[in-house]
């Protein structure tokens, strides 16, 4: 088969240009509502603990529907389960842009949670599937442009649509585009059936033997472990990262768009690099590189004081780059974990205990800081210490992984 420039096959090119089109919507969904605390705090009278519960409902509802899709992911075809999820994470969207009340987006949010955190498993199955490891990093860097895009394109669009027609609008935006992007799914992804062969008749017990062999297996634990502290260190900081930059570093609620913007073009350029610096010199390596250099702007965006609009323009595009530098060679290292006849079953309870821990982090640090009397967060730097002790336990984790081909090798010796 013909080989695409960036060293694909058309067939992984044009899988992996979709899965990142899915994972677009699905950040920007869950992106968009970070920097429009202060828009619902004004709209809805919301307070910093009841906005980290938004934020948590929609990866606590992840993180239990992973958990349950762990049961059945590896049992159908990646594409199939790919169209449900996306599906239902288009009705959950919907539902987030008719609500009218607090209690209303916080149970929409939990709908499309449900379904939209289950979409990162199977979207990372799918590159596992579809890719071999050799050249997986740089594939992994590819589907997460996403996140360039997201912050490039659609968040700073979505705050544009609050703007103009209020925090709703851009929520009905992103069901409609999600739309479209389902039906290119269903015409231009191929059925993923190859790791169905190595599967025996499917009943209960199967199942649950199948689930708890994913469970009981040491380096899943461990891996685990890695997207644990790697959460923690991300998501108790950047829940909270807008309502800083304008309560406490002098923003413009206008200007949040242009944090997006400028971390998003800097990301567009440092993940492609990332991924095909890590399939080159090591995917430990990088991921040990980038987060060490990450620990610096965790813990300076966490103490800014007022700066001028284009100080905090650049930390924040070095806080982006850095973040999400480093989840590349580390997904790349967590999907070499599994077997592929495991790799569903084991990516779904991955991303559960992801979406978990991201929505404990955001819900920890919404109960560390607080607005103080002049609307002023207080107690952010506490977060920030709390985000670098958890990227010195995700690089002790990393340390202890092991890919299944070094494992079953070393067993046969």
């Amino acid at each position: 088969m013909e080989k695409s420039k960036v060293g694909f096959t058309q067939r992984e090119l044009v899988a992996l240009l979709l899965l990142a089109a899915v994972q677009f919507v699905h950040i920007v969904d869950f992106m968009l509502l970070m920097p429009l605390e202060v828009n619902l705090d004004r709209s809805l009278k919301i307070t910093s603990a009841q906005f980290a519960a938004l934020v948590s409902a929609y990866t606590f509802a992840a993180g239990i529907g992973g958990i349950l899709a762990a049961f059945f992911l590896d049992r159908f075809d990646r594409r199939s389960s790919l169209l449900l999820l996306l599906a239902g994470f288009i009705f959950g969207t919907i539902a987030c842009g008719v609500s009218q009340s607090y209690s209303q987006l916080l149970l929409a949010r939990i709908l499309a949670g449900a379904f939209g955190g289950v979409i990162n498993a199977v979207v990372y199955a799918i590159v596992g599937d579809l890719v071999p490891y050799e050249r997986r990093g740089e594939a992994i860097g590819i589907v997460m442009m996403s996140f360039s895009a997201a912050t490039v394109a659609g968040v700073p669009l979505s705050l544009y649509l609050a703007e103009q027609g209020g925090w709703q609008l851009p929520f009905l935006a992103i069901s409609g585009f999600a739309a479209g992007i389902w039906l290119a799914v269903f015409l231009w992804l191929p059925k993923i059936r190859k790791h169905l062969e190595q599967l025996g008749q499917t009943d209960f017990y199967r199942l649950v033997r199948d689930y708890f062999s994913v469970l009981a297996n040491p380096n899943h634990l461990r891996a685990y472990l890695v997207m644990i502290t790697m959460m923690f260190a991300g998501f108790s900081v950047i829940p909270h990262i807008s309502a800083y930059m304008v309560r406490n570093v002098g923003l413009a609620e206008s200007h949040l768009k242009y944090m997006y913007l400028s971390g998003g073009f800097a990301t567009i350029f440092s993940l492609t690099i990332i991924g095909r610096m890590s399939d080159i010199y090591g995917k430990q390596r990088l991921f040990y590189f980038f987060a060490t250099l990450s620990m610096i702007p965790l813990m300076t965006v966490t103490i800014l004081p007022p700066v001028p609009l284009w100080w905090a323009l650049l930390l924040t595009s070095l806080f982006f780059v850095l973040v999400s530098g480093r989840l590349v060679p580390a997904m790349a290292l967590v999907t070499a974990v599994a077997e592929p006849h495991q790799r569903g079953n084991f990516m779904s309870l991955n991303s559960a205990i992801q979406q978990l821990a991201a929505g404990s982090a955001a819900w920890v640090a919404g109960n560390i800081i607080f607005k103080d009397s002049a609307g002023k967060v207080q107690n952010f730097h506490y977060v920030g210490l709390l985000a670098v002790l958890s990227t010195v336990g995700a690089i002790f984790a990393v340390s202890r992984l092991r890919r299944y081909e070094e494992i079953k090798a070393a067993l046969t010796n």
